[in-house]
């Protein structure tokens, strides 16, 4: 996958910008770098590369971000700590709040019949799910 096909992070997007960011990070093996802090454990021998890997996470991330979140959720502190942006941004997007909610039900409103009837149904089946969730 071309880093220029990864999405932008809109408001409505999350999940499939989280799963393009994930999964591109997978192919390039610092998906790790995601999850946890993996440089503050690592042994003398690693830590250079880590850093690197560390910092190529950050950077596939904040730049497929957006000025909006980036802005909102990248800090001096914490651009090289991808495990923190991720972590503010799951904490954000996925948030059982009454505008997370209006979101995903404006998303389910929004559904409009394009091209075929099953890929009609996975769509809705797909914003049913993210309703129940």
């Amino acid at each position: 996958m071309s880093p220029d096909l990864l999405p932008i992070l809109t408001e409505f997007n999350f999940k499939h910008w989280k799963r393009n960011i994930f999964s591109y990070c997978q192919s390039k093996n610092i998906d790790d770098h995601l999850e946890s802090d993996i440089v503050a454990t690592a042994t003398p021998e690693t830590v250079e590369a880590l850093r690197k890997e560390k910092k190529a996470a950050a950077g596939t991330m904040t730049l497929h971000m957006g000025d909006e979140y980036c802005t909102k959720f990248v800090t001096d502190e914490n651009k090289s700590q991808p495990h923190l942006i991720w972590k503010l941004l799951n904490d954000h997007f996925l948030a059982n709040t009454p505008q997370n909610q209006a979101l995903v039900y404006q998303k389910f409103l929004d559904v409009t019949f394009e091209t075929t009837l099953s890929k009609f149904i996975n769509i809705i089946d797909s914003h049913v799910a993210d309703i129940i969730a």
